[in-house]
């Protein structure tokens, strides 16, 4: 399994940076545990800002077909 990340903008995201270049290396030598997958997760999680809300009423997400 090959893992990339994008780069974090900013110093204050440096060590995040840092633990996730340790895991993905970690990664091709052995299994993550749970907790190294979480820490992995929130290491990369990106920021961006949402483009458009998705509709509140459930017919608009299945075509108004009910499906």
């Amino acid at each position: 399994m090959t893992l990339q990340r994008q780069a974090h903008p900013g110093e204050e995201k440096r060590k995040m940076d840092e633990v996730a270049d340790r895991l993905i290396q970690i990664s091709q030598r052995r299994e993550l545990t749970v907790a190294e997958k979480l820490r992995l997760s929130d290491a990369v999680e990106l920021a961006l800002p949402v483009q458009r809300m998705p509709p509140v009423r459930r017919e608009a997400w299945y075509n108004g077909d009910g499906r």
